[in-house]
């Protein structure tokens, strides 16, 4: 309500509090990065050509095709950054059998002269992983005594410290594969798990 008044100082805050962080914020990946190309079934020494690569799979070299606006990949031998959409793509194929599906932010919009109008993904699901890769890299991400597959990290280079939790339901879910991705802009992969694990637990048992 006050953002005719304020609007000007948000807009050149450092912070950046108008950025949606989700789909524009750009971070380091850091180990998630190991976890999730090792399920695409890549090992050992890695070339450029074969990092290259599993960036294209996981969807971390270009930009997802969502009607809302994405950041550009980083690129020009930059260090690899990511948004958390990104993240959770690459990482839903570890809840569904390896497929990366294709983003939307909404199936249908209830317009006044048309009615409701189905909004189809502008790109399309991408068999990202091996299934088997997947399905045993999922398996082995979920703790003992635990329902759901996770990982959580914290990254600190020149520019920022973030850390991570991304988190899914495991393999043979009888419900539709869920993912969960949860980035903190400080050093505490605990509370982001908490917070992670949190909203897993309520989108499955609302």
């Amino acid at each position: 309500n006050l953002l005719d008044e304020i609007g000007f100082d948000l807009a050149v805050d450092p912070t950046t509090p108008l950025l949606n962080r989700a789909a524009q914020g750009l971070y380091p990946p850091g180990s998630l990065w190991n976890t999730l190309a090792g399920a695409t079934g890549a090992g050992g020494m890695l070339l450029p050509e074969g990092i290259t690569s599993i960036n294209r799979l996981l969807g971390f070299s270009e930009a997802p095709s969502l009607r809302l606006q994405v950041a550009e990949p980083t690129g020009n031998g930059d260090p690899l950054r990511v948004s958390p959409l990104q993240v959770a793509l690459a990482g839903a194929g570890l809840s569904a059998g390896g497929i990366r599906p294709a983003p939307l932010l909404a199936t249908a919009v209830n317009t006044p002269i048309q009615g409701w109008v189905i909004l189809p993904p502008l790109g399309e699901a991408v068999q990202a992983m091996p299934t088997v890769e997947a399905e045993e890299t999922a398996a082995s991400l979920i703790p003992v005594g635990e329902t759901y597959w996770q990982v959580k990290t914290t990254i600190t280079d020149v520019q920022t410290t973030v850390s991570w939790f991304l988190g899914g339901t495991p393999p043979g879910w009888l419900g539709s594969p869920l993912v969960v991705v949860v980035l903190l802009e400080e050093d505490n992969p605990a509370l982001a798990a908490y917070f992670g694990l949190e909203l897993l637990s309520e989108a499955v048992s609302p």
